[in-house]
């Protein structure tokens, strides 16, 4: 007996082409949902191979947010018979059978997420999606559809990311921290991953971050708000440490200046801090702030011969685990404390 599936949708039109957009639960989005062989050679294939990695992601992503979570639309192309019933000049019944072909032009990892979802949490196939359907046999057009969807879409930067990001605690702390500091709060980048050359900025939000989860690493027993308290000491007390980075913000020095003179804006150096910062937290947790006043005592001018080959190479910054390393050696010789064995060893082989 053949099977039929009928969709309340609304119908308008762009680009020339009409298009319907509905709501289906996600459990009858899995079951009409055919992918294609992944061995197929991709000129085959209707559409990508499903990445079963990304779907997991997106499983996981569903469960341990079923209360909140959110996903854009899922278009679909129906290559096959249709049916539009309409219901005065906006609203219809969309008709097709069940296991006609379908193409994903966008929603196929998220497809993929519902089912694995579904299959450890079988309520979430109540769930709502919603669904924009199209009307083509054409399957040439259908992947012309999927290409200007895949193509013309701008990644979101991972420093806007953690901007926006309100359930990762580690990029909330992050964001307390830039927001308790007014020279963070005035000089940290928050939209892009990188500086252009004529920025005002002397750091982006996803170096600091990253630099942020080094300096916590082992305070993980301290409530949240302690964190940020300890975090925010420390960079305060680092900042007394750099008088370019006042001179920026005070105005009498411009970043594009420090930036191209200096390493401590560079990601790789506020990595390197934090780093000692862990150590002397933990080491030296009754005199920190006393002895990160050293930190004055490191030269960090590019032109110091000791930044050449341990994370300088041919005039280009490299950040990597052993030039984080060999930076963190450098750090801790200037500021007069210990190298742990791997640290001298790295030592060792960079002064040969």
């Amino acid at each position: 007996m053949t099977s039929y599936i009928e969709i309340p949708v609304v119908r308008d039109r762009q680009g020339g082409q009409d298009f319907y957009t509905g709501a289906i639960k996600s459990g009858l989005l899995t079951r009409i949902a055919i992918f294609a062989d992944p061995d197929l050679p991709p000129e085959e294939r209707a559409q990508r191979a499903v990445d079963p990695k990304h779907a997991q992601e997106i499983a996981k992503y569903i469960l341990d947010n079923p209360d909140n979570y959110t996903f854009s639309n899922i278009e679909i192309t129906i290559l096959g018979k249709a049916t539009i019933k309409p219901v005065g000049d906006d609203f219809a019944y969309l008709k097709f059978e069940e296991g006609i072909s379908l193409l994903f032009n966008d929603g196929q990892h998220r497809t993929e997420g519902f089912r694995l979802a579904i299959l450890q949490r079988p309520d979430v196939a109540r769930d709502g999606v919603k669904v924009s359907f199209v009307l083509d046999p054409d399957l040439d057009r259908a992947r012309q559809r999927f290409a200007d969807l895949n193509g013309n879409g701008k990644a979101v930067s991972k420093a806007l990311n953690l901007l926006y990001d309100h359930r990762d605690p580690e990029a909330g702390i992050t964001r307390s921290v830039v927001a308790r500091i007014p020279l963070l709060k005035a000089l940290v980048e928050c939209e892009q991953n990188s500086l252009p050359k004529a920025s005002r900025k002397l750091f982006t939000l996803n170096g600091f971050h990253e630099a942020n989860a080094v300096l916590l690493c082992g305070q993980e027993d301290l409530k949240i708000d302690q964190q940020i308290d300890l975090a925010v000491r420390f960079w305060s007390q680092v900042i007394e440490c750099m008088p370019d980075w006042d001179a920026v913000y005070q105005k009498t020095a411009l970043a594009s200046e420090v930036r191209s003179e200096n390493l401590h804006c560079q990601a790789i150096s506020l990595i390197a801090i934090a780093k000692v910062g862990a150590f002397l937290l933990t080491r030296h947790p009754k005199n920190w702030q006393e002895k990160l006043t050293t930190l004055k005592q490191v030269d960090w001018n590019r032109q110091n011969p000791v930044w050449q080959g341990r994370v300088i190479f041919d005039r280009s910054i490299k950040k990597t685990n052993r030039t984080i390393l060999g930076a963190v050696c450098y750090l801790k010789q200037s500021m007069g404390l210990d190298l742990n064995a791997d640290e001298q060893a790295i030592e060792s082989q960079l002064s040969k």
